[in-house]
């Protein structure tokens, strides 16, 4: 496994701060930040609140208030935003329209949540730790599929060509299923470090799959040959916990190629997507003191990068005009 060497310059020095708060209500689930498809707006979770943050003209609105729970998962897509609960509480709102929708899955905390286009239809995937991921309609919130696990799961995400679901949870495997019209097929299983993992993220190429783990590593495959991992990514307070890796979010911009991960406190790293030699790691306080790192996120162009902290969200800027520049020598 190749050693990844320190450099500077995936994202600019300069950084903005909003003194927005967002809230961790579960010590091991930290993805309380997500962006839409306006270039400028976060949203986030705060007590029983769910914000969208402008950040172009610095104002904020309510998109979800005086919820009766405490929102333990979110996620963003096709328009609609989804939020879980301790209880198996699931919420979903369209932000154009403010159509609402609102169920129980059954089952205890929904920990994960995936919104993704089922052959045409916009459904929502929720990962329970009673060990199922439960699919709706989003439209109805019909139930189509039931996909049982053998420990509750923590984080799913469906490759953006549509054809593969990767699943992780409280064991060090991370399942692989092809998603058909009818039905999910398990087609393999994969081991990731020595505990249990807590997100999953593709490539937009669909071509590499990164796990983040619990004992403080970022795993990544190539889809295409999964007999070994194609990098093995040490955080930089691990074997502690404060170097468990909590978040892991690849840029959504192709020509960028980059993948971005958070530690449980203090620190989030940027890696280079092309050969998995470089990365920037930076650490948000001095080093005497912790911060509590909520959520990660790009956004939509990937030019931006967001990451949350339970009093501010920092906005740092994606140097764009380096990573589409091929630095001299260099062929990857």
């Amino acid at each position: 496994m190749k050693q990844l060497r320190e450099v500077e310059g995936f994202i600019r020095e300069e950084y903005k701060k909003y003194q927005v708060r967002t809230s961790i209500h579960h010590w091991q689930l930290r993805d309380m930040v997500t962006t839409s498809s306006n270039p400028n707006e976060i949203i986030y979770a705060h007590s029983n609140t769910v914000n969208l943050l402008n950040t172009s003209t610095q104002k904020t609105h309510t998109l979800m208030k005086n919820l009766v729970f405490n929102p333990t998962s979110m996620c963003y897509g096709h328009g609609i935003v989804a939020i879980g609960g301790q209880r198996s509480q699931l919420l979903t709102k369209n932000i154009q329209t403010g159509a609402e929708k609102r169920i129980c899955t059954g089952g205890t905390i929904n920990n994960g949540l995936e919104i993704f286009s089922h052959f045409g239809d916009t459904r929502v995937l929720v990962c329970n730790n009673d060990e199922t991921i439960k699919e709706y309609s989003i439209y109805n919130m019909k139930r189509h599929s039931v996909l049982v696990h053998k420990a509750p799961v923590n984080s799913c995400s469906v490759s953006p060509d549509g054809k593969i679901l990767a699943t992780v949870g409280d064991t060090n495997e991370i399942s692989l299923f092809s998603i058909d019209q009818e039905k999910y097929r398990l087609i393999k299983t994969m081991k990731g470090t020595n505990d249990a993992s807590f997100k999953v993220s593709w490539s937009p190429s669909s071509v590499y799959l990164a796990v983040s783990t619990q004992d403080g590593y970022v795993c990544v495959y190539d889809i295409r040959n999964t007999e070994e991992k194609l990098a093995k990514i040490p955080s930089t307070q691990t074997p502690l916990v404060k170097g468990a890796c909590r978040n892991v979010k690849f840029s959504p911009n192709i020509a960028l190629d980059l993948l971005a991960f958070t530690e449980h406190v203090s620190h989030f790293t940027l890696v280079d997507a092309r050969d998995f030699s470089k990365k920037q790691t930076i650490a948000l306080t001095p080093p005497e003191t912790d911060k509590h790192i909520s959520g990660l996120a790009f956004s939509c162009l990937g030019d931006k990068l967001y990451v949350g902290t339970e009093m501010i969200v920092f906005e740092f800027d994606v140097d764009t005009t380096a990573r589409r520049l091929f630095q001299t020598g260099q062929l990857n």
